[in-house]
């Protein structure tokens, strides 16, 4: 009885490992949403389901440093100025994010 219950611990643990493997090879794909809320560098976001997390849609924050980041110190002011500018809340987006919920990329819908 306990070699089938070892059996059994083992074949859930395997496929777990498969399920979270798969999930970490989805491809980022854009996800559309609705700006709530503009604080600063955060982003209060309703989202559409986001695959690659495997997130149901939801309302969230989420961060703009890491987009700021990959841009140099003048882009980064440009970019800052001209998005802060652009967003509105109730605004349409589409957006791509990381696992740690950073915004990497960001359009305006048009």
């Amino acid at each position: 009885m306990t070699k089938f219950f070892s059996f059994i611990l083992m074949f859930l643990f395997y496929f777990s490992v498969q399920a979270e493997m798969v999930k970490e090879n989805i491809p980022n794909k854009p996800t559309s949403g609705i700006i709530k809320k503009i604080d600063g560098n955060k982003l209060v976001i309703k989202h559409e389901r986001i695959e690659h997390l495997d997130m149901p849609a939801m309302t969230m924050v989420f961060r703009m440093d890491q987009f700021l980041k990959n841009k140099n110190a003048q882009e980064v002011v440009n970019v800052r100025d001209d998005l802060l500018k652009a967003l509105n809340t109730q605004q349409e987006i589409v957006f791509d994010t990381d696992h740690q919920f950073n915004i990497t990329e960001i359009k305006i819908k048009s």
